[in-house]
């Protein structure tokens, strides 16, 4: 893998742009490229011809301009702003006020980061009474957000890394998802630690978008979990996860789960298995204090407890790490930060 990564593609910050304010948001996942001009003008075209059917179209039902913010506010994230946008005349307007976007977080997702980049300080007025920014890893980002808007609070999403990972893996959709393109080297690493949501045990999960033929040994499948280590200390990633310096990993297996602390068995379970690993599913980790819990689709299945010694230290950053062995060729990181049904 690249010991050391080149650097990531210019950010504009600067660029005064003449389009809308409006985020130029699509749903098109992984090129936005192609639609980013058409929804600008969209939102613009729909928004210019709302002004002109009068102010009985500015807020929907006749309702005060209060009501629909609060409607808004429970609403509301950057992915829909574009459809809120166009609901009515005031709808533009709302979108951008602080009201609706105080006391509660922010998140930006990955494929936004660039698009996002030239408006930044527009939107970051308007989120200036949010709670958190929760935004992908970017140094370019992350100082312009410090240098714009110091006094806001911002935690970092791990994405895939790019370059932290072995030849056989292809990293799509901005970070979001990792593919395996070959039979070997199909370890790669997360870009920043977990999130710590408060009062919550740190949590990993995936997405099992597809499993195709059994790659490997026929008896072990991928495997997944965290590492102790920073990306930047680690000089060899190793042909599985388990391999990964300071790491504690789940491996699937034919007839079993198995809990690997620092490369060594330190908990078996036979409760879930290879076997119920399905394309779609979701596939999470729990890091109690103690124990190492197994969710299939938001439900617990296994419980690993490891001894006091093979424990995972408290409070110590834990960077996700994962192998696309066996049957799974492609996985896609989810946002949930608990499991959920």
């Amino acid at each position: 893998f690249q010991r050391h990564a080149p650097p990531s593609p210019t950010l504009n910050f600067t660029d005064p742009a003449a389009s809308p304010t409006l985020l130029p948001i699509t749903t098109c996942i992984p090129d936005l490229d192609d639609d980013f001009e058409a929804s600008t003008l969209e939102a613009v075209s729909e928004a210019e011809g709302i002004k002109h059917r009068g102010a009985e179209h500015r807020w929907p039902g006749h309702l005060p301009e209060e009501l629909w913010a609060s409607v808004v506010k429970f609403t509301i994230d950057l992915v829909s702003v574009p459809q809120l946008a166009r609901i009515s005349q005031g709808f533009p307007e709302l979108v951008r006020s602080r009201s609706v976007w105080s006391g509660r977080p922010v998140r930006v997702p990955p494929m936004l980061v660039a698009q996002l980049a030239p408006r930044l300080s527009k939107w970051l007025d308007a989120w200036q009474s949010s709670t958190q920014l929760i935004v992908p890893h970017s140094n370019q980002l992350l100082t312009e957000v410090a240098r714009r808007a110091p006094a806001l609070p911002v935690e970092v999403l791990w994405r895939f890394d790019r370059h932290m990972k072995g030849a056989g893996v292809e990293i799509l959709r901005h970070g979001v998802t990792a593919r395996r393109i070959s039979d070997e080297e199909l370890v790669v690493l997360g870009d920043a630690p977990l999130r710590m949501a408060p009062g919550l045990a740190p949590y990993l999960e995936l997405r099992l978008d597809e499993r195709g033929e059994n790659i490997g040994d026929g008896l072990n499948d991928f495997g997944f979990g965290v590492t102790a280590s920073h990306p930047h200390e680690i000089q060899e990633l190793g042909c599985v996860a388990d391999e990964v310096p300071r790491s504690w990993v789940v491996d699937f297996t034919e007839c079993s789960v198995v809990l690997s602390a620092n490369n060594h068995e330190a908990a078996k379970g036979r409760r879930v298995t290879a076997q119920d690993l399905v394309q779609g599913h979701r596939v999470g980790l729990r890091l109690a204090h103690d124990a190492v819990e197994v969710f299939i689709n938001g439900q617990l299945r296994e419980r690993l407890v490891p001894s006091p010694e093979d424990c995972i230290p408290p409070g110590v950053s834990l960077f996700p790490v994962f192998d696309l062995y066996g049957c799974t060729k492609q996985l896609s990181r989810s946002d949930a930060e608990e499991p959920l049904p």
